[in-house]
């Protein structure tokens, strides 16, 4: 069993190291979800590739009734 800790020791710490720079990547990234804080920075109405800041179109827009009316059709 040494004999294969020996003859295997490079790749067992480069796999430890990784391991720990891993866990310490998916900690960083639980204790900003859990303060709020957002990858894009939050400014959705400046932002193309984000679904928020995109123009709503006239057919899922506000004010549009399930009958398809307006609420300017009363």
């Amino acid at each position: 069993m040494t004999a294969f800790l020996w003859n295997n020791m490079g790749t067992i710490l480069t796999g430890l190291i990784l391991l720990v720079i891993l866990a310490l990547a998916v900690r960083c990234i639980i204790r900003d979800r859990k303060a709020g804080k957002s990858i894009c920075g939050g400014n959705c109405a400046a932002c193309a590739g984000c679904a928020a800041g995109r123009p709503v179109s006239p057919e899922k827009g506000a004010g549009v009734r399930k009958s398809g009316k307006t609420g300017g059709d009363r």
